[in-house]
């Protein structure tokens, strides 16, 4: 697949929360479950994408996979979506080995992931090995960035 994925695509939505100590001292810049909700429904919206399922983890240490990130991933491989949009990629894991590792699971089964832009345009994108870059996106285009699109 090139570019984002046809209108009526299923997708499925990934949110985790940072742990509450994080936030309340202010170390993380993602925004709260709902917010990361609202933003990966309204990316959906604007591309006229089905989505399906949310799947949410409360606070935890991002070092391993919640009970939100297992259930999504099993419903993956039962092909229950085509695309999964979440906040950074970082949700998915802290561990790069495990954010990873969720890619290329995703990828193997043939599930796009797509990171949205937040409320000023920007994604903020972190590598497998840690590093953290933030991209300006138009908005008024709407675009993301698309990952493991040759996973399938």
């Amino acid at each position: 697949m090139s570019g984002p994925p046809p209108k009526g695509a299923r997708v499925a939505v990934y949110a985790r929360a940072a742990l509450m100590d994080q936030q309340e001292i202010g170390i993380q810049p993602y925004p709260a479950v709902v917010d990361q909700i609202a933003l990966c429904r309204l990316f959906a919206e604007g591309h006229e994408w089905d989505v399906i399922a949310v799947y949410t983890d409360a606070p935890q240490s991002g070092l391993q996979m919640g009970q939100g990130l297992l259930q999504m991933m099993g419903d993956a491989a039962a092909r229950l979506f085509d695309v999964v949009l979440v906040r950074d990629l970082d949700r998915f894991g802290r561990n790069p080995e495990l954010a990873q590792s969720v890619l290329d699971d995703l990828g193997a089964v043939g599930v796009v992931v797509g990171v949205v832009p937040d409320w000023q345009g920007r994604v903020w994108v972190a590598s497998a090995h840690g590093a953290l870059a933030v991209v300006d996106v138009d908005k008024r285009e709407n675009r993301s960035i698309f990952l493991n699109e040759s996973g399938s």
